[in-house]
């Protein structure tokens, strides 16, 4: 998309980037994090009989959890506020990773 300013002058350029799921499967098995930025818990919507690994940013592993049938709530308050990648294992085939900062 091109926006022209009125002085005819300026000119912004913005790329706009769209996800269509092709299927039910697509739509189903789609993780969500929130809130995030977390202080005292996250929310994993869709995480379905998951293994929750957090590790921090140097990569060492920090909590492990077991999801229950849909959703999982991880409490982060025991975590020193920094960033951190959550990998959601649903199978072997089923391996998401999602990034998470706790404030």
């Amino acid at each position: 998309i091109t926006v022209t300013a009125e002085d005819n002058e300026t000119e912004l350029v913005y790329t706009v980037e769209f996800s269509v799921a092709t299927s039910i499967y697509e739509l189903q098995n789609n993780v969500e994090l929130y809130p995030n930025p977390a202080s005292d818990y996250v929310q994993i919507r869709n995480c379905n009989d998951a293994q929750i690994n957090i590790y921090n940013q140097i990569g060492n592993l920090v909590k492990i959890e077991q999801s229950g049938q849909n959703d999982a709530i991880i409490q982060t308050s025991d975590l020193p506020k920094g960033i951190y990648m959550v990998q959601i294992i649903r199978s072997a085939k089923d391996i998401q990773v999602h990034k998470l900062v706790v404030e």
